[in-house]
């Protein structure tokens, strides 16, 4: 488990020698544009109806997260602890230091009148407005997982599998031991339960009314990905290339497929099919209700940002930097944009870099 560990916080600065082009985190949307970030230190803006390149904003470091978007503000993280507030026209706002000199690897997350950022061991609450930090929780180890929230609470999960629930100002409520390892999936939450998945190689569904586990699904491998509920169904994968379907409420296994290599993408449910990425290369699409495979389409290096709709089209992104655009019906995949050299044309209206 010890080289699991380590191979995992190995993973983002191999991905920066080798691969400094590659987009890893989930693309997100704004006003007819994509908005994504790329080790290649840039955020870029793409426009979906032309496929020209809007703006790009170079930041100090490579971005792992995916960008929190509200109203004309792009909120994003660096690997050195940098945050970042970006106007619509990719013109810099506002930029904080966090200080600890660790990258923040999950998405910035807006909540309410404040922006919740995690780096290192601490989960900070700064003003979206300015980026002043209005106040700071330490957990006993790094901040593994994205956040979460509900009824005014915000869960997160650390490096040792400790899961803790916080007010909206940052301050513990309550904590508890929710697996024996690293917990780097978001923990998915329905009604009063949490779902997840941890490096112990177990998913679990943790009841926050009991304040305990009520079942865990041994899978012989750690699991990354972020849990997705549909009705009664919840799918999850593993690094073993396993993806999974449970009955959400006895967590009895309905189905499971194999792909080649490693599934840390979270899926995307459309209707009744169900797609996610995986290290083979793949993007997969299955029935949702049997398992079975509808189609597979092959991108060109490993697939480690997340499909997400828009405009009834499928993107995602792969680590060769290229982002693809899907038809839902499955009948054409194309190419619309590399982030290696070969930007759109025309040039991009603004390339702004981040100030001092």
């Amino acid at each position: 488990m010890r080289i699991k560990i380590l191979l995992f916080i190995s993973f983002f600065a191999a991905l920066t020698s080798s691969q400094a082009q590659s987009i890893i985190a989930k693309i997100n949307f704004q006003n007819k544009n994509l908005i994504f970030g790329s080790l290649d230190k840039n955020l870029y803006s793409l426009n979906i109806d032309t496929k020209n390149t809007n703006w790009i904003f170079n930041s100090e470091n490579p971005i792992y997260s995916s960008a929190e978007i509200k109203e004309n503000r792009i909120f994003v993280g660096d690997s050195n602890a940098m945050v970042y507030c970006i106007g619509s026209d990719g013109k810099q706002i506002w930029k904080t230091n966090l200080g600890t000199y660790n990258a923040i690897a999950n998405k910035p997350t807006i909540i309410d009148n404040n922006l919740y950022v995690a780096s290192a061991s601490s989960l900070f609450v700064l003003d979206p407005k300015d980026g002043s930090i209005l106040g700071k929780f330490y957990a006993d180890t790094p901040i593994s997982s994205p956040i979460s929230y509900k009824d005014n609470a915000i869960f997160i999960a650390d490096s040792k599998g400790k899961i803790y629930k916080l007010s909206l100002e940052g301050a513990l409520i309550e904590s508890y031991q929710g697996a024996s390892a690293a917990i780097f999936s978001k923990l998915t939450i329905d009604q009063n339960n949490l779902f997840f998945g941890s490096n112990d190689m177990n998913f679990y569904k943790f009841n926050l009314d009991e304040k305990k586990i009520v079942s865990k699904i041994p899978t012989n491998e750690w699991i990354s990905s972020t849990s997705v509920i549909d009705g009664n169904l919840v799918f999850f994968s593993n690094d073993g290339g396993f993806f999974y379907c449970l009955d959400k409420t006895n967590m009895t296994t309905k189905w499971k497929f194999k792909a080649a290599a490693s599934i840390r993408t979270e899926s995307l449910i459309i209707g009744n099919k169900i797609f996610f990425g995986s290290d083979d290369k793949n993007l997969y699409v299955l029935d949702k209700t049997t398992g079975k495979l509808i189609k597979k389409f092959l991108a060109k290096e490993k697939i480690k940002s997340s499909p997400i709709l828009i405009e009834n089209s499928i993107y995602f992104a792969d680590e060769s930097g290229e982002v693809y655009k899907l038809s839902t019906d499955l009948t054409t995949i194309k190419t619309v944009f590399k982030t290696a050299g070969e930007i759109s044309s025309p040039a991009p209206k603004v390339i702004e870099t981040a100030k001092k």
